[in-house]
């Protein structure tokens, strides 16, 4: 539990890992700590383990809920600082409570220029990840970028050249 509660700490004030091994980080944690508790610290190697760790099951456990999840959208955004560029994507779906969910699916450095080409690209590849075939994706939303505008055109899927519908259920009707 202790340990927990260090990571914890670490992801939500996104702090680097290294504050584990300050030592006002080692006194604010054993401040008043009764003599017989033993309250070992992780080193930040283990603490980046941890982290390892607790994303890929994070990711697994999300892999699945979209896997179970009939429509998902996701939304898409290039930004850049003085020197990188990133892009990153989230999904959103209804859950079977009827429950507005979403969650991170990447946030990726982007290489290069920010072509149509590579935008296409990268988006594809992080729908691939995680199985977001056309057949449940409903939208994609974006800024209207034009590198995102002719990436959506050229590769994008439209009602037009998809099938209108899952003929093996048949639609609801109030009678």
């Amino acid at each position: 539990p202790f340990e927990r509660l260090i990571v914890n700490f670490v992801v939500d004030s996104m702090a680097p890992l290294r504050v584990v091994d300050l030592s006002s980080f080692r006194e604010l944690v054993t401040f008043g700590k009764a003599p017989d508790v033993d309250l070992t610290i992780m080193s930040r190697r283990t603490l980046g383990r941890r982290l390892g760790a607790d994303h890929d099951d994070m990711m697994a456990r999300l892999r699945r809920t979209l896997a179970d999840t009939r429509w998902v959208s996701t939304t898409a955004d290039v930004w850049s600082s003085k020197t990188r560029s990133f892009l990153g994507m989230t999904a959103h779906w209804i859950n079977v409570n009827f429950e507005r969910r979403s969650a991170a699916l990447a946030c990726r450095r982007f290489a290069g220029s920010h072509s149509h080409h590579h935008v296409g690209r990268m988006v594809s590849a992080i729908h691939a990840s995680f199985d977001l075939r056309v057949e449940k994706l409903t939208a994609t939303t974006t800024d209207n970028g034009s590198n995102f505008v002719k990436a959506f055109k050229k590769f994008g899927v439209t009602a037009d050249n998809i099938d209108a519908g899952d003929e093996s259920e048949p639609e609801e009707t109030d009678e």
